[in-house]
């Protein structure tokens, strides 16, 4: 996945949750994948998250410094898979100088893997539909699945999987 965004500080919040019924237990599905090259090796969402059906969200601060933010994904056990993508500017600024404000061209990005429409979420959040992949295929899930640990099961019941990579 990837995708072009002024250079700058930004929190990248990666959003899974298991919700294939193929998987039944820890190690299952295992991949790694790098964001902005910092590696997370043998990531396995049902251990993560605790379980099937929950919500987890890994948050990673990067720095962009070639005007793209980029995510690869390697295979290990099953394929790799995501549900939603954030993106969120930080205030940059100097030492001793007040923050200021993101820029405009600097706004979330809120990407929502596996859907062709945008989502809002329950506080008004629009996430676009699925862009910026490289490869893998997309899957909706049962609509009425509840997923633990959020206020918005729709965000996770739609996923990007067995893809190379986000660009």
């Amino acid at each position: 996945f990837s995708c072009k965004v002024p250079n700058g500080k930004y929190i990248a919040k990666l959003y899974f949750a298991e919700t294939f019924e193929g998987i039944s237990g820890p190690g299952q599905r295992v991949f790694s994948y790098k964001v902005q090259g910092k590696e997370f090796k043998d990531f396995d969402i049902w251990a993560k998250a605790g379980g099937a059906n929950r919500a987890y969200i890994e948050t990673i601060p990067v720095e962009v410094t070639n005007g793209q933010f980029r995510i690869d994904f390697t295979t290990q056990i099953e394929n790799p898979m995501i549900n939603a993508i954030e993106l969120i500017p930080q205030a940059g600024g100097q030492a001793g100088a007040a923050a200021p404000a993101p820029a405009p061209s600097s706004q979330t990005i809120r990407i929502k893997a596996g859907q062709s429409t945008p989502f809002t979420d329950s506080s008004g959040n629009v996430w676009q539909p699925d862009q910026g992949f490289e490869g893998g295929a997309t899957i909706d899930r049962d609509p009425e699945t509840v997923i633990a640990g959020t206020k918005d099961s729709g965000l996770f019941l739609s996923e990007h999987y067995a893809m190379d990579a986000f660009s």
